[in-house]
């Protein structure tokens, strides 16, 4: 045994495990196969899409069909069981180019009544070969479109942040408390700051490499600049401010386009792209400052940032990642899952509610976001999509990946990291937190209850050189810390959320941002998590938490037993003990980086051992085990899967013991 600063670390190796050697990368977030050999992959549903609500009651299936297929099936039944579904294989192709077959089969019986129905689709071939199905989609039929957003009846702005009749509420809220008035100061601090600041034009955008240009980081600094101005200016009154927020504006609306130089290129991606995620954050800056700055526009200012924010933003971004049918025609934008669909989508439906009344399409925009935003929050996984948008080396047809996990376990983990959960549901509570203002209806009842879960149990905070350090269980691409203002402030406000509440006063205790100084809701008691049994588990990601309290003094472990993110890592572990980490994880790194592809996504980066000097496959393991008392916890996994060739059984045990000693027991 070794006592390692505040542990001890026990690993029992078994021949044939060796040092270690460098591997391929990684690839990034797409589904890992499960080992089943399909001839054909299943097709794709798409339309009626999940959880829609339609008043058609003799309704066109459409799927993303299969190259290699020649008939298909659709089953209807009123019970995700299909005892008895209808049969529906009078099936036709009404495309057949481009990422995959369009399908379509319309139902012949009597009309549906109204309820709810579940669908899934079959594909098959000349030898009676029958995929099997992806997971069910379910839809309603009703009388009425209860989906339908309704219009307001006369046109107000501001009114995605505060009203103007609510200002004084806000003033008075900020001057009595101490909290928010510290974070007040910070951000008219950091307003005053930008008055002399030259707002970053297009020129500077494209001068960037990459994909994203420089138009990505322009867009980090309109999303943040922007809207501290424009909202300092509203509640202070400031004309100087006022003039910098239209300046800002206008510069950002002048752009030719909100896209980085490669995603529309087809020699990069095909089909092109023509909204990625720094589209999305300038339609989020643009809208809001829009909204705020609106009452201080001329009619001809006005008019020019509709047009830029229609034609630059919503549009595009709603085509590609909203509208089910439209983004069914492109590579990684077919299904509700992953960061990047909620970052796109809810920043559409942030442009789309700023405009809701003066363009007519906004309603129908924003019941699109509203849809895709829904689907993508009670994700259950399980489909089959094409994958690689990149054209250079890419096989014909372009590769189907599947099945898909849910976005989110029975537990609250998000598949990809912590961090990426953050931030897609940054872009969640942006728009729903503007779609309640408008509409009243709460799309937070949505969110999985234990969201904030995995980001709590894995929160680290220690004292170093007279600071507060922190840090989190970095696994996968997961950034360095839970600093999530937005998130946790919206769940104060919409949903009295305790735990949220206790993580933003300890990890964020002054906002620095607008929309977390307005949501914080500080009448909510915060309450740390439960630790009766130190330990929590998250099966569907297959990660163990083992610690029994947050004090810098409390041992604390982590495991995972499933790849994320394309890591080849699976039964890597981190300790903290002895009031700091004592054996971290590789972290993120730019992806683009030798680092991310040579070394930190790899076997070698992470705390595991390597068979015969070769990385891990890419492969799931298994969760076996994970039990606890009121002293001790412990998790086992089996990661054979990562050495197929080599391993019949690889179990890893992870064990902590009263007393700050752990264990990890490889056999």
């Amino acid at each position: 045994m070794t006592r390692w600063r505040g542990w001890t670390w026990l690993v029992w190796l078994v021949g044939g495990f060796a040092a270690a050697a460098p591997a391929r990368a990684g690839s990034g977030d797409i589904p890992v196969a499960t080992g089943v050999e399909l001839r054909i992959q299943p097709p794709l549903p798409v339309w009626p899409s999940d959880y829609e609500t339609i008043t058609e009651r003799r309704p066109v299936f459409r799927l993303n069909g299969r190259y290699e297929a020649t008939a298909y099936r659709v089953e209807l039944a009123r019970d995700a069981a299909f005892p008895s579904p209808i049969i529906i294989s009078d099936a036709q192709v009404t495309e057949n180019t481009g990422i995959a077959p369009v399908v379509v089969l319309s139902y012949p019986g009597e009309p549906l009544t109204d309820g709810q129905y579940y669908w899934r689709a079959f594909a098959g071939d000349d030898t009676g070969f029958t995929t099997p199905a992806a997971n069910y989609h379910t839809f309603f039929v009703a009388s009425t479109d209860v989906d339908e957003i309704a219009v307001p009846a006369e046109i107000v702005h501001p009114r995605l942040l505060l009203r103007a009749d609510e200002r004084e509420g806000f003033r008075r809220r900020v001057g009595r408390s101490v909290r928010l008035a510290a974070g007040f100061q910070y951000l008219q601090n950091a307003a005053n700051g930008m008055l002399n600041a030259k707002p970053p034009d297009e020129a500077y955008a494209r001068a960037g490499e990459g994909q994203h240009g420089n138009y990505s980081t322009c867009a980090t600094w309109y999303r943040r600049h922007l809207l501290n101005v424009a909202f300092t200016a509203f509640v202070t009154g400031d004309d100087r401010l006022t003039a910098k927020g239209v300046e800002m504006l206008m510069t950002a609306c002048a752009y030719e386009r909100w896209l980085g130089p490669l995603f529309d290129d087809p020699r990069h991606f095909d089909p092109p792209w023509n909204a990625a995620l720094e589209t999305a954050m300038m339609t989020t800056a643009v809208a809001t400052g829009y909204d705020l700055l609106y009452p201080k526009l001329t009619p001809r200012q006005r008019e020019k940032v509709r047009e830029a924010l229609v034609n630059k933003g919503i549009r595009p971004l709603i085509r590609e990642w909203a509208d089910p049918i439209t983004a069914s025609r492109l590579p990684r934008h077919q299904v509700p899952t992953g960061n990047w669909v909620m970052v796109c989508a809810g920043s559409a439906g942030v442009g789309a509610l700023a405009l809701l009344g003066e363009d007519p399409e906004a309603a129908q925009w924003v019941r699109l976001v509203r849809n895709r935003v829904r689907a993508w929050l009670r994700d259950r996984g399980g489909d089959w999509y094409v994958d690689n948008p990149h054209p250079p080396g890419r096989p014909t047809p372009i590769p189907v990946v599947g099945p898909s996990d849910p976005n989110f376990d029975i537990d609250g983990g998000y598949k990809e990291s912590i961090s990426y959960m953050s931030y897609a549901m940054t872009y969640v509570c942006c728009f729903a937190d503007g779609l309640r203002r408008a509409t009243g209806e709460d799309l937070f009842a949505h969110v999985p209850k234990n969201v904030l879960g995995p980001a709590a149990w894995s929160a680290l905070a220690w004292p170093e050189d007279g600071e507060v350090r922190s840090s989190v269980f970095q696994f996968g691409d997961c950034g360095p810390g839970v600093q999530f203002p937005l998130l946790y402030a919206a769940l104060t406000k919409h949903r009295r959320d305790p735990l949220a509440a206790w993580l933003s006063q300890r990890v964020t205790p002054i906002p620095q941002f607008v929309r977390d100084l307005v949501w914080l809701d500080e009448s909510v008691a915060g309450s740390e998590p439960d630790t009766a049994v130190p330990m929590a588990v998250f099966r569907g990601i297959g990660q163990v938490v083992l610690r029994s309290g947050w004090g810098a003094d409390t041992p604390a472990a982590a495991i995972k037993f499933r790849q994320n993110r394309g890591h080849l890592d699976i039964g890597t572990f981190c300790l903290f003990g002895g009031g700091h980490p004592t054996i971290v994880d590789s972290g993120s790194s730019p992806y683009g980086s030798a680092i991310y592809g040579q070394y930190s996504s790899q076997t070698v980066a992470h705390n595991v051992v390597l068979v015969d000097d070769k990385p891990q496959a890419r492969a799931n393991g298994e969760l076996l085990a994970a039990v606890g008392t009121s002293q001790l916890a412990a998790a086992s996994g089996q990661l054979a899967a990562a050495y197929p060739d080599a391993l019949r059984s690889w179990t890893r045990d992870l064990v902590m013991l009263p007393g700050g000693l752990a264990l990890v027991l490889d056999r």
